[in-house]
């Protein structure tokens, strides 16, 4: 019987976390399946299951087809090939350990980038009878972006070229050649043969001109780096609680560092001082917390802390910043503009953010840098990010927990990319909002009416400039003051320098939103009358705003309205391939999906349109 009982004492050995990778077919699963296999890490009914998996999926039906113990979905065993991560879990005498079986398919990067991120080490495979390819460079790479710093390079099948020293040290010297700038601390080149475990767990008697370690035995015995380089005390808020007498409790996990009763802390972001008043976990009192520990912390003085908020004995080595650069890598279709607004999750953060630049693309083929405006999936990038407020991070070699973010869609809520915090700036350094002596309520008081803007956005000939001028000259003969910002007429002169992409338009948005807060800050009753076609870019000029002060208007007319209408003759010219990236036509317009007023131009005539859209706001101003 092949099986081992999880024993008391294997709690206390360190784990190591190690992910393998390669190109297709150069067996990662065949690996880990024999690794645990002659190991004795594989229970009898796992085993039975092999058996019946190797008949039924596998060409050679009289040997254990290995590969199909890690690939668990039925797609991947019909395929032969890794899809998901599939996780497995061992242990030695000397280590526990997790192994990520990562997919080779460059469409599944993001798979790879899920099973790498918490990773200490990586066994890339190379086919030792194909060589170094381009995929085995992409994994390298993408390794050494996210930090692992513990390589093994495995040349699998050297059953296939006869066991030959000659071809093995060909590619162990073209692969040290190729990642010579790489940032790898420690790497290791082992000859093996998956297939029939040659210098998998036991030494192969058919290389035994190679003298190193096993791949198990190098697993054994490789030093791992704390994750975490800095010596502060660092633990992110996750929950507060509050009991019947109002005393807060504040839940979470050391991440770093030590804490016990009575030392002196910090709050991020808001540098309040306070005193560790108790330490506890459920219903245990303790007098130190550590690294890794759950724990509840009461403090001296009760602080208006949040989620997300960091305790911490210095605020020396955390920033709170609203501005750094990232390595990040792109995981979904969508694709990436600079001015986009996106979510971006960090510790227990989910916060507003923009790309503000993409500062440059990496050429995966030769690692050279290039200059983007956008990002598909699959890009690995640098780019700089604006934050909407200031928060707490560290960079992510120094913290991996306060230095690993997410970005996620604001409107369906999709996993977009991954990012590491490579460098801490910060936007407030040398600049200070200048706030004015005269409030926005006071130049209120003084016109005698409210200062908001009217979003009005639909598809191009609905009637937004039209509906504009017709309610400013009403609105202005009775006394308010109020400007248009119209789309044509921005890009005659601020706006000239855009064109119509998705990113043209996305940067058209931000500039016109921008313009019209200070605007509204100036006391005018702004209406604004540009297409805007993503619902993103209108949310986020709405964030511009206070509440209230930004109205969404919807003018809503069919396709088959406008072309019949066509007064400007560009929907005959889109038709006709003359106009590219035309709304509505060749480029998306996403309908608002709650404006706050609707006005359909294809069912009314402009006048009455107008009228339904004055009481309206006046009911607003009022």
């Amino acid at each position: 019987m092949r099986t081992k009982l999880i024993k008391k004492k294997t709690l206390a050995l360190d784990t190591l976390r190690f992910i393998t990778c390669g190109s297709v077919d150069d067996g990662k699963s065949t690996l880990i399946g024999r690794m645990l296999y002659d190991n004795n890490s594989i229970f009898i009914d796992q085993i039975n299951d092999l058996k019946n998996a190797t008949l039924k999926y596998s060409k050679n039906k009289k040997t254990l087809d290995f590969s199909l113990l890690a690939d668990g979905l039925s797609s991947e065993r019909e395929q032969k090939i890794t899809i998901d991560v599939a996780y497995r879990y061992f242990y030695t005498e000397k280590r526990r350990f997790i192994i990520a079986d990562t997919p080779g398919h460059e469409q599944f990067t993001k798979n790879m980038v899920t099973g790498a991120s918490t990773a200490d080490l990586a066994i890339i495979l190379v086919n030792a009878k194909k060589g170094i390819l381009k995929q085995t460079m992409r994994h390298s790479f993408i390794c050494n972006f996210l930090g692992i710093k513990n390589i093994i390079l495995a040349v699998n099948k050297m059953d296939l070229v006869t066991y030959s020293k000659t071809k093995y040290e060909k590619i162990v010297n073209n692969y040290k050649k190729l990642i010579n700038d790489f940032e790898f601390d420690n790497i290791k080149f082992v000859p093996i043969s998956a297939l029939y475990g040659e210098n998998i767990v036991f030494h192969s008697k058919k290389m035994t001109w190679y003298k190193g370690l096993t791949i198990l035995d190098t697993l054994n015995e490789v030093k791992l780096r704390n994750k975490n380089t800095s010596s502060n005390f660092i633990f992110p808020i996750q929950l507060v609680q509050t009991n019947s007498e109002n005393k807060r409790y504040y839940l979470g996990v050391v991440r770093n560092g030590k804490i016990k009763k009575g030392d002196k802390i910090t709050v991020l972001p808001s540098n309040e001082k306070n005193i560790i008043k108790r330490l506890f976990f459920y219903k245990n009192n303790l007098s130190v917390a550590h690294t890794g520990q759950n724990v509840s912390i009461e403090l001296k003085n009760n602080l208006d802390i949040s989620r997300g908020d960091i305790i911490t004995k210095g605020k020396d080595q955390i920033i709170a910043t609203d501005k750094f650069e990232a390595n990040i890598i792109w995981t979904n279709k969508k694709e990436a503009f600079v001015g986009r607004s996106y979510y971006m999750k960090i510790g227990h953060i989910l916060i507003n953010i923009q790309i503000s630049k993409i500062i440059s693309k990496v050429n995966i083929n030769n690692f050279k840098q290039e200059k983007a405006q956008s990002l598909i999936v699959n890009d690995i990038a640098i780019v700089e990010i604006y934050v909407e407020k200031k928060i707490p991070i560290m960079k992510y070699n120094e913290c991996r927990n306060l230095g690993a973010f997410i970005l996620i869609d604001r409107i369906d809520k999709d996993t977009l990319g991954v990012g590491m915090v490579k460098k801490i700036t910060n936007q407030a350094k040398n600049l200070f909002y200048s706030e004015s002596f005269i409030t926005k309520k006071s130049r209120n008081i003084l016109n005698g009416h409210k200062s908001k803007v009217l979003w009005l956005t639909g598809l191009s000939g609905a009637g937004k400039s039209t509906l504009a001028k017709q309610l400013e000259k009403k609105l202005f003969n009775e006394g308010i003051r109020t400007y248009i910002l119209d789309g044509d007429n921005l890009r005659q002169g601020i706006n000239k320098d855009l064109g119509f992409s998705e990113s043209g338009r996305i940067e058209n948005i931000r500039r016109v939103a921008e313009i019209a807060k200070l605007m509204v800050d100036s006391g005018t009753f702004v209406i604004t009358a540009l297409i805007s076609p993503y619902e993103n870019e209108r949310n986020m000029a709405k964030a511009l705003f206070a509440k209230n002060d930004f109205i969404e208007v919807f003018v809503n007319a069919s396709i088959k309205t406008l072309e019949k209408r066509d007064v400007k003759g560009l929907y005959k010219k889109s038709r006709e391939g003359k106009v590219k990236n035309f709304t509505g036509i060749d480029s998306r317009y996403e309908k608002p999906k709650t404006p706050d007023i609707i006005i359909n131009t294809d069912k009314a005539s402009i006048k009455n349109c107008t009228e339904a859209l004055y009481h309206k706001v006046k009911k607003i101003l009022d």
